[in-house]
């Protein structure tokens, strides 16, 4: 049945939201080449506001593109060499991320690398994702996940994208498929309630300490592993209470950027600030080999820490506190999204904090102050801070706590 705009509404010029997830787009310009006006419409399924507004660009710059040349002939497998050295080239992507997209274009089809970029049919890209799915008992892994091939699709949209723009085509097959359905396991979180985020922290403690504070500093912050095993001492302002995020960690090496190309601060909480203290004097009473690297937790050979390493000692913790559960370094920033959620940080202030880039415009017209970093990282830190004494301290603390506690209806101050 033939989707109307009349059934849904007019977000934007040019687009119209028939649901959460689906999108008419609809350009009228006018041919440069006939001087007539065109109808390009199209209908987005599974998409986003953001993604709807990039088929309208698309479409208006494929109407105003010079007349196609030779060049769009080219086939995909050509196509695809060059946009991946181009992008490089340009410095859009980071050498991570170009990896990604290296591994997902080696696994497109020969059917589609082999055809021209304008031949590639919604149909044709179905039909390769599908077949993806299909056990192959000669090969590991034995079939890829539906969220691994998704993550191709979304790579193949980005190219056509870019092709669209640079080679004049008219249309982006991939905008038209629809992702596969990714199956949920709701018990697999990978987030810890406050009770045993705490157990776990616990036991980490009883290993190495470099690891143990690393993964303190990601629990009480939220940031990414790249980000935290980056982190110098020359980054944390004591005075003012705050990290500074400015680097991240790829393939060993420290590179002068982050994930989303934006610097970014995070609040310390005092708990946090005297347990780094303590850390610090003891990496210098230690005499640590990695303490001249300036990293704030290096390795033996002053290197940052492989993922690898907080991975292994994840597991060991959560053994030792009796936690089944699966829970990996990513769970830190999903647990502290949970915590600053329930300490009812507002949504603007987490963002900044945690680094995530959703409702960017939101956030980019959103003033982030040092005392709301600060003010979000400790009531976060409140919620976890009781836990830490009970399981320290056993029931002394628990009275401890409760003598020191405010009186009812009353509250203390961020």
């Amino acid at each position: 049945m033939r989707r109307t705009e009349k059934e849904g509404r007019k977000i934007l010029p040019g687009i119209w939201q028939l649901n959460r997830t689906t999108f008419i787009v609809r350009v009228q310009p006018k041919d440069p080449r006939t001087g007539k006006k065109r109808n390009i419409r199209r209908v987005l399924e599974d998409s986003s506001r953001r993604e709807a507004i990039e088929v309208r660009e698309e479409l208006l710059a494929s109407v105003h593109a010079p007349a196609s040349t030779p060049t769009s002939r080219e086939t995909v497998d050509a196509f695809a060499e060059w946009w991946l050295a181009h992008k490089k080239r340009r410095g859009d992507v980071q050498e991570t991320t170009s990896d990604k997209y290296e591994v997902a274009l080696g696994h497109l089809s020969q059917r589609i690398l082999e055809s021209f970029l304008d031949e590639v049919t919604p149909q044709t890209i179905e039909t390769w994702m599908v077949k993806a799915t299909e056990p192959k008992p000669t090969r590991k892994p034995e079939r890829y996940a539906e969220t691994t091939i998704n993550s191709w699709l979304r790579v193949l949209r980005t190219m056509y994208s870019d092709a669209c723009r640079l080679r004049g085509l008219t249309f982006n097959p991939a905008t038209a498929v629809k992702p596969l359905v990714e199956p949920h396991d709701l018990e697999d979180t990978n987030s810890l309630p406050p009770e045993q985020l705490a157990e776990v922290l616990i036991e980490l403690r009883k290993g190495n300490p470099v690891l143990a504070m690393a993964a303190w500093t990601q629990a009480w912050t939220g940031m990414r592993w790249g980000e935290l095993s980056a982190l110098k001492w020359s980054d944390l302002d004591e005075e003012r209470r705050i990290l500074l995020v400015r680097r991240t960690v790829q393939k060993g090496k420290l590179v002068p950027s982050t994930k989303t190309k934006r610097a970014r601060r995070a609040g310390v909480p005092e708990p946090l600030l005297e347990a780094l203290r303590a850390y610090r004097a003891e990496l210098v009473a230690d005499e640590h080999p990695g303490l001249d690297s300036g990293l704030m937790f290096p390795s033996t050979v002053g290197k940052p820490l492989w993922s690898s390493r907080i991975s292994e000692a994840l597991r060991a913790a959560l053994k030792g506190a009796g936690i089944t559960q699966r829970f990996t370094s990513q769970g830190f920033r999903r647990s502290m999204t949970d915590l600053l959620r329930e300490a009812a940080v507002d949504p603007v202030v987490a963002k900044a904090i945690t680094g995530h880039t959703t409702d960017r415009m939101r956030e980019h017209y959103s003033t982030v102050r040092l005392e709301d970093v600060r003010a979000a990282g400790d009531a976060a830190a409140a919620l976890m801070t009781p836990k830490l004494r009970l399981i320290q301290g056993g029931a002394d603390a628990e009275e401890s706590s409760e003598e020191s506690s405010p009186p009812d209806g009353m509250t203390t101050a961020g």
